[in-house]
């Protein structure tokens, strides 16, 4: 059965295959090649132990993470050994281990578009002292549902850290598998980080991939397989971790494995220390020189350099230094200086900006032919007798509370820019300095309310530029993201059960998963209390999103619908016959209203239905209507199967609510009742017409832009309210 299965599977992922498996160890030049780190990289035997030492005696790493990124640091728990031993790590790196701050800073990846972790990322690096110079972030479901642009978000913010960060080392990750398969969006926005990484000569750790993989080299991801290492052959339900191991008794480990089965955690904490091999030198014939740094000396047109060898026993014959000048074709062979050198002085020079790079050259690899190690970091400095040139164009662009800046660089001998904001009528203060030849950066989660001016400069060691053109933007009434999924950050709001004709009298409250039909009937019935911080707000967007793992029986254009469930019930006790015990619906498998929310097309395969309730869940924050929940409904022919809030993390069912801050209940002063100072407040906006002109109207509750008799009658409807909701 097992060979039957591994044939099926090997068919289906040969084409899979051919895509990655040339990354197994890159071959690098003068250009540095990108590092992937995927299936293929999880026998340590082939790594030399001088390699996993060099980059633990190179890296102090930093990784922001949450319970799916976990995985990596419970692999290398299992190969952590006694303090000394080859993969030993701790905080501080003691006894020749690795320096690993582990879920530093706080979070993960997060959703779409989000840039949280890179403003974490900012101010971790900008912390005097701080001493991390490797940066590692993952995903925790934040690529299922991502987009083109979500992603392009992601890969931008972390190249322009490379740009700012020069001498950090900053590592990519694709998102864990959820069984969509190959034609799924999460595969989709994980080829577009492999292929960007592959462009454009990044590390890339291919989380996805590591658990798509048996260590046999059979491929699971057109057999629908997820995070847990589950597939499905022949509408079957398999694990390929439990039966590799199975049929590989004693090499398997066992441990805690967050989401899924302690292999798993076993190959990415084998495949994280193959990464580090691979970027302290391994796959080169020599480790790179880090640490790189270039010092202007204008008085004596003269740079100084200086780097770190890196190459231990086996040792250069020489160092070759390489140069750029004004932006120009770069000159590898500008020149060589001898073997354990860790500086250059570069002489006689003209105005300009000069960048620099060193590697460590081999004149015979042992087999007659001349080597290099991959390049170092690159390092600038500028040799200028005049200020720089005024930065111009400068302008900016409002995305939510973002603002990103763009401007035009003019200058060839600045050493940075200087990037100044004020808010509303204060004054200019230092925003960001930033490298030279930047043209962009984003403010990120800016506080609403505001009007946010900048302007910018550029610096060299003479002087300073004027100043840029100003630029201004208004950030208006913040809105904010939450998401209900039961057991998520302290959530346990969400109840849910299935219905099933063919047991009338069962309770399926507890069950996992299970198949939502048309015939026999069966339907989904879910609820989500609404926290304090959503009610009496308005709701900009609200959707609810299942995963359907299994789809069979497909026809074209079938539909799978959502209704307003209108009687209450109990999870524990609801069934077919009853909404709770002793209780029996108005309508057998459950009552709701006739007028449906909304409807999500069944395609082919397994996949994330997403229905968008906005409407229904801004009346449940007023207060206007009971929230009983909704109840998910198959008219079809087709066969669905759909997880519940019992399942693990990724597969569970939630609530995604955007909202604004904004109070709808006309207290204004946020005392908790509706008076008589909420009052003087609406008669003060009452008969403005200009709320969408970058001012708040207080009394703009239907968000019409102006305050007019709709909005009275609104204020009169909560005047003399207490204990309103915040």
């Amino acid at each position: 059965m097992i060979e039957k299965k591994n044939r099926i599977v090997r068919f289906l992922c040969i084409l899979f295959i051919c895509l990655f498996v040339c990354t197994l160890i890159p071959s690098l030049s003068f250009a540095t090649e990108p590092i992937i780190i995927n299936h293929t990289c999880t026998d340590l035997s082939q790594v030399p132990a001088d390699r996993i030492n060099q980059a633990k005696a190179m890296f102090r790493i930093s990784y922001g993470h949450t319970s799916h990124g976990s995985q990596i640091v419970t692999g290398m728990d299992l190969l952590k050994g006694a303090p000394g031993s080859l993969y030993w790590f701790d905080h501080n790196g003691t006894d020749d281990g690795l320096s690993l701050h582990d879920g530093e800073p706080a979070g993960d990846l997060g959703h779409n578009g989000s840039l949280v972790w890179e403003q974490s990322t900012r101010a971790l690096l900008d912390t005097p002292g701080c001493d991390r110079n490797m940066i590692m972030w993952s995903w925790c479901g934040g690529v299922s549902h991502n987009t083109e642009e979500g992603i392009n978000i992601y890969l931008n913010a972390m190249n322009q850290l490379e740009l700012d960060y020069p001498h950090v080392t900053f590592v990519y990750m694709t998102g864990h598998l959820d069984g969509t398969g190959e034609d799924g969006n999460l595969n989709i926005r994980n080829n577009q980080i492999r292929d960007y990484c592959i462009a454009n000569n990044k590390i890339l750790f291919d989380f996805a991939d590591i658990e798509n993989y048996d260590p046999d080299g059979n491929c699971f991801l057109n057999l629908a397989a997820n995070d847990q290492c589950d597939y499905w052959l022949d509408g079957v339900q398999h694990n390929w971790a439990d039966e590799w191991c199975d049929a590989h008794p004693g090499e398997c480990e066992s441990c805690s494995c967050a989401h899924s089965r302690c292999l798993n955690c076993q190959l990415k904490g084998r495949a994280f220390w193959w990464m580090m091999a691979r970027v302290a030198g391994w796959g080169a014939c020599l480790p790179a020189p880090t640490d790189l740094t270039a010092t202007a000396d204008p008085e004596n047109q003269q740079i100084f350099l200086t780097w770190t060898d890196n190459s231990g026993d086996t040792n250069e014959d020489s160092f070759i230094i390489q140069r750029q000048v004004n932006g120009g074709v770069w000159d590898n062979n500008y020149a060589t200086v001898a073997a354990d050198s860790t500086s250059y002085t570069d002489t006689g020079l003209d105005a300009g900006t000069y960048t620099y790079r060193v590697i460590a050259h081999l004149n015979d690899d042992s087999s007659g032919n001349p080597c290099d190690s991959s390049p170092s970091n690159v390092a600038s400095a500028v040799i200028s007798y005049d200020v720089p040139s005024a930065p111009s164009d400068l302008d900016s662009e409002l995305s939510g509370s973002d603002i990103t800046l763009s401007w035009t660089d003019n200058s060839e001998n600045e050493e940075s820019f200087i990037l100044k904001r004020k808010v509303g009528t204060g004054n200019f203060s230092v925003l960001s300095t930033l490298p030279a030849g930047t043209e962009s950066h984003i403010d990120s989660s800016l506080p609403p309310l505001h009007t946010y001016t900048y302007r910018v400069k550029a610096r060299n060691s003479v002087g300073d530029s004027e100043y840029s053109n100003e630029t201004s933007q208004y950030v208006a009434e913040g809105s904010y993201i939450i998401t209900l999924k039961q057991g998520v950050d302290g959530y346990t709001g969400c109840r849910d059960a299935y219905l099933d004709y063919d047991d009338p009298d069962g309770n399926y409250g507890g069950t996992p998963y299970k198949h939502v039909l048309n015939d026999p009937k069966c339907n989904f019935v879910i609820s989500f209390d609404l926290p304090s911080e959503v009610m009496a707000k308005k709701i900009l967007e609200a959707k609810i999103v299942f995963y359907c793992w299994s789809v069979s029986n497909w026809q074209p254009d079938q539909y799978l619908d959502l209704y307003r469930i209108i009687e209450d019930w109990d999870e524990g006790s609801a069934t077919w016959n009853e909404r709770s015990s002793g209780n029996k619906w108005t309508t057998a498998g459950g009552t709701f209203d006739a007028s449906p929310l909304g409807y999500s097309l069944i395609p082919s395969h397994s996949y994330y239905p997403e229905i968008d309730i906005t409407d229904l869940v801004q009346q449940w924050a007023d207060g206007g209507q009971e929230n009983y929940g909704v109840i998910l409904v198959n008219d079809t022919a087709v066969d669905t199967g759909i997880k519940a809030s019992e399942y693990s993390e990724y597969g569970r069912p939630y609530l995604e609510i955007t909202y604004t801050s904004k109070r709808r209940l006309g207290d204004f002063d946020g005392d908790g009742d509706v008076d008589g100072s909420d009052l003087a407040v609406f008669a003060s906006d009452f008969g403005r017409t200009d709320c969408d002109s970058g001012s708040e109207c207080e009394g703009n509750f239907d968000y019409d832009n102006d305050v007019d008799e709709a909005d009275l009658a609104t204020f009169a409807a909560a005047f003399g309210r207490t204990a309103c909701p915040h």
